[in-house]
Parts: C-alpha cells; sequence; structure tokens
C-alpha cells in the first residue's frame, strides 16, 4: 500500500490533476485522475485552499498560474458570481472552440498506473494491463504498477470499483 512515508521518502505527493491537451494526430485528451507529482513538478507546491494550473501554448510556452480555489471567500464569490448571470441569462461558452476537434478514443490513450487492490478480489487483474512492470500482494492488499489504457482502466474499476484505486505515474503515447 501507498502511505506517507513512502511518498515522502520518493519525494512525492498524490494530487487530483485534470489534463486535457493535443494529442500528435490533432485529437484532444482530457481526463481527470490522482497523480503522483514530484519536486520537481510546479504543482507539488499547491496546497491548501490553492489551486495550480500549467498551461503551454505556442506563443506563451509554458505558465504556471496560482491562487485561493477553496475556502469560504472564493466560493461565496463564485456562488454569488453564477447566480448574477443567472438573473441576466449570461451563457458561459468558449467561443474558440473548434468544434471540428475530435475527442481521443480511451482506447488509444495509455498511461503507467499504480493499481491498489484488496487481495480477495485480485482475480485477473494483471489481464488488464498491456505491461506489468512491478507487482506485489500479501494476504489483504496488492498493487500493480505497469501500463494500461484508459478505456481498460475504465473497465477495472468499473468491475472491481470497491477494491481497487489508480494512481497516474504518467501517460504514454503509444504501447
Amino acid at each position: 500500500d501507498v502511505c506517507s512515508s513512502d511518498l515522502r521518502e520518493k519525494s512525492l505527493k498524490i494530487k487530483l490533476i485534470a489534463q486535457a491537451y493535443k494529442t500528435d494526430n490533432g485529437e484532444i485528451a482530457a481526463f481527470v485522475i490522482p497523480t503522483f507529482v514530484s519536486k520537481a513538478d510546479k504543482l507539488y507546491t499547491v496546497d491548501d485552499v490553492f489551486n495550480g494550473i500549467i498551461t503551454k501554448t505556442a506563443f506563451a510556452d509554458t505558465q504556471f498560474f496560482v491562487g485561493k480555489g477553496a475556502g469560504a471567500y472564493p466560493t461565496a464569490s463564485a456562488v454569488l458570481s453564477d447566480i448574477s448571470a443567472l438573473s441576466y441569462d449570461y451563457r458561459y461558452e468558449y467561443k474558440k472552440l473548434n468544434n471540428t476537434d475530435t475527442i481521443q478514443s480511451y482506447e488509444n490513450l495509455y498511461a503507467r498506473i499504480l493499481l491498489r487492490h484488496n487481495t480477495v478480489d485480485q482475480t485477473n487483474i494483471e489481464v488488464y494491463f498491456a505491461e506489468v512492470h512491478e507487482k506485489y500482494a500479501n494476504q489483504t492488499i496488492g498493487y500493480v504498477i505497469g501500463i494500461l489504457s484508459f478505456a481498460k482502466l475504465h473497465e477495472l474499476i468499473r468491475c472491481h470499483e470497491k477494491t481497487v484505486s489508480a494512481i497516474l505515474f504518467d501517460t504514454i503515447n503509444k504501447v
């Protein structure tokens, strides 16, 4: 099991990260998943009521923004803003959205994942993985580290939702 002392020893934190990017073939990949973050990552220091965002564009290169995103005042401000927008039928939209963009199929999006599981229900967990790099199990818990598609990850979690949890190491273009 991944414990806090192991994470500290490896200088890692687990953060809920949303990612969206264009793939090499122009499709959009988007997902939200708990992710290992190292000290070298700018998001490592974003804690408590703060949120962080990293953007990368053709003209501005990589930008990092951090600010309050939770707590009483930011939440109240967001709620008040939404209520105000409702009062005059404002609709949030992203005008630059190109409707010809396609979402990448989860079958084609691969990741290196740490999958923790309950060994009572570990039947055929490894068959979901395209590659297994490391595994461990005792009488009650275990884990597998390896490569699998997001489609397989989704299927695995749906079939074993009460006995597995996943943490992302990184995404992989192709296996």
